[in-house]
């Protein structure tokens, strides 16, 4: 029988204990390889967060930057978000090539652009405001 990600993730994520990580992994490795969906990976991990975050009242956080942030800006940016949140979050972190200078910050469906990019094109749509 096929398994949408979101079954497969919920099943992970309510089995899931600091005691069992390493069992639960092979088995989602072993559903993921028989349901074909292994290509999704990455899903099934963001999916299996958000669960978890839920399950420990937490916000999920996905924070995509140009390059590797080191632990203590880790840290220090995990607590400004979680000051700003109200609440405990958990964060994972992805480079991005595509982001140049500054970061992206998603929390559920809400993504927060603070790009240098981002930053130029609202410049550009001022001026462009002023000249008309």
């Amino acid at each position: 029988m096929k398994r949408t990600l979101e079954s497969i993730s919920q099943e992970v994520s309510d089995r899931l204990s600091d005691s069992n990580v390493a069992v639960v992994s092979r088995q989602l490795w072993w559903q993921l390889q028989k349901q074909k969906k292994f290509g999704q990976l990455d899903k099934v991990i963001e999916l299996i967060e958000q669960k978890q975050a839920e399950k420990h009242n937490c916000v999920s956080v996905i924070i995509n930057s140009v390059i590797e942030l080191n632990d203590a800006d880790k840290e220090k940016l995990g607590k400004k978000l979680e000051k700003k949140l109200g609440q405990k979050i958990i964060a994972r972190y992805r480079i991005d090539p595509k982001v140049l200078g500054g970061m992206k910050i998603q929390i559920g469906d809400t993504i927060f652009d603070l790009t240098l990019k981002d930053k130029i094109e609202q410049i550009k749509a001022k001026l462009r405001g002023s000249n008309e």
